[in-house]
């Protein structure tokens, strides 16, 4: 059974504890009720009388996919930081990071809520938006950031570095960066978008297109699995095994 806490090492057993864990860590204009925080704080408290939570279980469900050896999670915290690189600033924010074993490997799940929240900025965009701050700050490595990462994830693929790839969301390049960075054997990137009543649906497909667009792009789904509705892309990074996966969660009223 998972045990989440924050940063400060509260543990986040209920929702109430789960808003205040967040709120000690994170803006409090975050906190919204049917948007993300909020959205996974409710998929990841057990419901009365029921002993894991959905969230708990569509983990489980996603790593046996992966194997069917014993899993183990350990330390789960909300608003964790990766370092991906040597430069200065912060580095990659994951909604939810797990950590365990299944079987002998070790495991690092790097989750990504969103409700209808986009993706941000193109590659292209982020890459002039550095270069025009490197312009007032001289010693930003910001463009070498972007630059670095696209060297590592775009260019070691084969692919030229065109509009095809510019227009990729550099939202999802910082996250694979992040997850990758925790070095794990198994590592698994579950983007889960929450359909609350504040689910714009035209938004949300633009969002899922996105993630689709980068990952077909970066090779993720030339090896897949599928199954209840998780499609399962796969990927070697390194000395890792890359997972990623777009999961819709309803929680309408």
């Amino acid at each position: 059974m998972m045990h989440i806490y924050n940063t400060k090492n509260r543990e986040l057993n209920s929702i109430d504890e789960w808003e205040k864990g967040f709120k000690e860590i994170d803006n409090e204009k975050h906190w919204e009720k049917g948007r993300s925080a909020d959205s996974l704080a409710k998929f990841f408290i057990p419901e009365k009388d029921n002993k894991i939570s959905k969230g708990e279980d569509l983990l489980i469900k996603i790593l046996k996919m992966i194997s069917n050896e014993s899993i183990k999670f350990k330390n789960c915290t909300i608003e964790q930081e990766e370092k991906f690189d040597k430069y200065a600033g912060r580095g990659r924010m994951n909604d939810l990071a797990v950590f365990g074993t299944i079987g002998s490997d070790d495991f690092f799940i790097a989750i990504e809520a969103k409700v209808d929240e986009p993706f941000g900025k193109s590659i292209e965009s982020a890459y002039k938006s550095a270069l025009k701050y490197k312009q007032i700050h001289e010693n930003s490595n910001a463009p070498t950031r972007i630059e670095d990462l696209i060297k590592k994830y775009i260019s070691s693929n084969g692919k030229p570095v065109d509009e095809e790839i510019t227009n990729l969301k550099y939202q999802l390049l910082h996250y694979l960066a992040g997850a990758v960075a925790s070095e794990a054997k198994i590592i698994v990137m579950p983007v889960i978008a929450f359909k609350t009543d504040k689910y714009d649906d035209k938004k949300g497909e633009k969002n899922k297109k996105d993630y689709y667009d980068f990952f077909n792009t970066l090779r993720f789904f030339e090896e897949f699995k599928e199954s209840d509705n998780i499609k399962l892309g796969k990927k070697k990074i390194d000395e890792s095994y890359v997972y990623v996966c777009y999961v819709e969660v309803d929680m309408k009223c």
